[in-house]
């Protein structure tokens, strides 16, 4: 069965065929702006048994901005993927003892149901696990703020838009817009999303120059002073991450990666080594405090951004952040959503942050590097090797910040602390030392 997947969003779930009056088959219709009265919230016949929501939602004010109809999905087909989120990519991402296929494996939203009576607010960090709730969801699209971007972008003034809110993120509020006979998706960015390193003007122009690239979906508008983004919304599969063992596929994914790559300049940097360090400080300033093995872990970055800068090389755009939910295969071609974290920075930390986040094989990490250098060196080889180490230490502080930072019912605690012994794991591998003096002849 297809799979509709919403970029930005970074939402997907199974297709489902829209009845001829224009709403899915078992979803509810709201109306955004009722006459009078609080919202009635849907029975709990159309709700997943174990999802509740313990917050009071009214409809939107009055207002000469047209009605808006929020289609509410339920859940999705029998036996169906369900993938929501990045930090669900991340949490199957993360190291684990159990084997990839069983971590990686499709998703039900049972599997990932909210406890009952527990509110989830939205914090900041990377597009997180499931909120899993419909309720959540019409709360979400009887939001203002969206109503103030339907009446903002131009040439929907007056037009009655049909609203799909689309779960899963904790930086975001995701929305599928139809009007016109078209469909757009607008973002919903979160506050504060700076504290981790977050530049939204610097977003708007990466994932602009990716569309025009064409390795990202159509941005199609940016109200800065409303934190939205609207993307055209592409219907596309996802990409399963055991299928980046086959060239035809890891090479479609090494051809948009290497045309981020050759983008001109935007207008933002990220920099792997600095990261780690400002995350400390940032979860410092919200009561977290380091791990023991943060200094261990530093010490080896040390190392290895001296040897990097023994030989530098030229900064090129980068997404900084290849999870597997951010990649989308259209027609043949592979997309590439969400630059949150794009930046001039270092190409090899996006190889070795693709490579090791999708938990590729050696012998596809290879495949790689020949899929886009051509010919392999071995600086090639190291420098791939030493960004694998720093992605896993980026990842790790990531949890640490979110630590102090998120309201998500997650163990970041565990995750940084997977990610930090990986990290500790592959630079005290018997090849580190070669590594850094084969970087540093690049």
């Amino acid at each position: 069965m297809a799979t509709r997947c919403c970029p930005e969003a970074l939402v997907c779930v199974a297709a489902t065929a829209f009845s001829p009056g224009g709403v899915p088959p078992g979803t509810a219709t709201l109306r955004a702006n009722p006459p009078s009265g609080p919202t009635p919230m849907p029975s709990a016949t159309t709700m997943p048994a174990k999802e509740t929501c313990t917050e009071e939602h009214a409809g939107l004010p009055q207002n000469p901005r047209p009605a808006i109809t929020t289609v509410v999905p339920t859940t999705p087909e029998e036996g169906s993927t369900f993938r929501v989120g990045a930090a669900w990519a991340r949490a199957m991402a993360a190291p684990s003892d159990e084997p990839k296929a069983r971590r990686a494996r499709p998703m039900t939203p049972t599997t990932r149901a909210l406890p009952a009576a527990r509110t989830y607010k939205p914090s900041v960090g990377s597009p997180g696990l499931a909120y899993g709730s419909s309720l959540r969801a019409v709360a979400q699209a009887l939001d203002p703020d969206l109503a103030s971007v339907v009446a903002a972008v131009p040439g929907w003034s007056g037009l009655e838009p049909r609203v799909v809110p689309l779960g899963g993120g904790i930086t975001n509020r995701n929305f599928r817009v139809d009007i016109a006979g078209q469909s757009f998706v607008v973002r919903l960015s979160g506050k504060d999303t700076e504290l981790l390193g977050i530049d939204r003007a610097a977003e708007h122009e990466a994932a602009m120059a990716a569309a025009t690239a064409g390795v990202a979906p159509e941005v199609v508008a940016y109200l800065p002073e409303l934190r939205a983004l609207v993307t055209r919304f592409v219907q596309a599969d996802p990409l399963p991450p055991e299928d980046l063992e086959r060239r035809e596929v890891l090479e479609q994914v090494a051809r948009s990666v290497k045309s981020i790559h050759a983008m001109a300049s935007i207008p933002s940097t990220f920099d792997a080594f600095r990261v780690v360090r400002e995350y400390r400080t940032v979860a410092e300033e919200h009561g977290v405090r380091a791990p023991d093995e943060y200094g261990a872990a530093l010490a080896f970055a040390d190392r290895i951004e001296e040897a990097f800068d023994r030989a530098p090389m030229p900064p090129r755009p980068c997404h900084n952040d290849l999870l597997n939910a951010n990649f989308l295969v259209k027609e043949g071609r592979v997309l590439i959503v969400d630059y949150e974290y794009a930046g001039m920075g270092d190409l090899f930390f996006d190889l070795g942050n693709l490579s090791i986040n999708n938990g590729i094989s050696e012998d596809a990490q290879m495949l790689l590097l020949e899929l886009y250098f051509g010919r392999v060196t071995p600086a090639h080889v190291a420098r791939l090797k030493l960004m694998r180490v720093m992605s896993d230490f980026r990842e790790a502080m990531w949890g640490v910040v979110q630590q102090g930072l998120s309201t998500l019912d997650f163990d970041y605690v565990d995750y940084a602390g997977r990610h930090l012994a990986r990290c500790l794991e592959s630079a005290r591998d018997a090849g580190f030392r070669g590594w850094l003096d084969d970087a540093a002849r690049i």
